[in-house]
């Protein structure tokens, strides 16, 4: 398997850092290269499957409570 590298100094060590985007206050964790910092890619900070599960089961509980 080939083994990722940052397209700007070869470096194959990554991270993760908190990012605010503008005044708007979204958060995401952008994927950068541990050793010059070169942004690769941008993960938003919440598990949305996670929250749309949590969100279900309680839209479940609403409904069997009005039955």
């Amino acid at each position: 398997m080939a083994e990722s590298k940052c397209p700007k100094c070869n470096h194959t060590k990554f991270e993760l850092k908190a990012h605010r985007l503008g005044t708007g206050g979204y958060s995401y964790n952008l994927v950068q290269c541990a050793s010059c910092g070169t942004v690769v890619g941008v993960v938003d900070d919440r598990n949305i499957p996670h929250m749309l599960g949590m969100i279900l089961k309680h839209l479940e509980d609403i409904e069997s409570r009005l039955k």
